[in-house]
C-alpha cells in the first residue's frame, strides 16, 4: 500500500507528478488500485496526462481499478467520467456541476431533484440504469 500526499513542492504541476507515479504502475504491469480523494486535482478539464489518460482507458485489463472522487465534477476529465463504469452522486449544490453529472448518468437524472440528505445518493451501474440509494446504515 503506498500512500501518496502531495507535498508543497509538488503542487507546481500536480498533474505532472501524479503522471509520473501513474507510469510507474503502469510500466510494472498493474495490479495496483488507484484512489484519487480530488480527481479534479490531478485531471483536470483541461484533459489527463499521458499516463493517467491511459489508466483511464486501458486501466481495467491491466487490473488498476481507479475510484476517483470529486466534490467539483464540471472541473474534471471527461474522459474520467466517460469511463467510469459505476458513478455515485451524493448531494451536490453548484448548477454546473449538476448538470454536468446528470448528462453523465442520462436523461431520467434531470428531472430528478437534488438529494434531501447528505447521506443518499444516486447510482449508475454499468447497465446505464440509474436508481436513488437510501442511506447506508452501519
Amino acid at each position: 500500500r503506498v500512500i501518496y500526499r502531495p507535498t508543497p513542492a509538488d503542487l507546481d504541476d500536480l498533474p505532472g507528478v501524479f503522471d509520473g507515479l501513474v507510469r510507474r504502475i503502469m510500466v510494472v504491469g498493474g495490479g495496483c488500485g488507484i484512489l484519487l480523494h480530488e480527481a479534479a486535482d490531478v485531471a483536470p478539464s483541461s484533459g489527463s496526462r499521458r499516463w493517467l489518460n491511459t489508466a483511464w482507458r486501458q486501466g481495467r485489463s491491466l487490473h488498476v481499478p481507479i475510484i476517483a472522487c470529486t466534490q467539483r465534477p464540471a472541473r474534471v476529465d471527461r474522459l474520467a467520467l466517460s469511463e467510469a463504469a459505476h458513478v455515485f452522486l451524493f448531494m451536490l449544490a453548484d448548477l454546473d456541476d449538476r448538470e454536468r453529472v446528470a448528462r453523465l448518468m442520462g436523461r431520467q437524472t434531470r428531472s430528478l431533484p437534488n438529494l434531501e440528505t447528505p447521506f443518499s445518493f444516486y447510482h449508475r451501474g454499468p447497465d446505464g440504469s440509474v436508481r436513488r440509494c437510501s442511506p447506508l446504515t452501519l
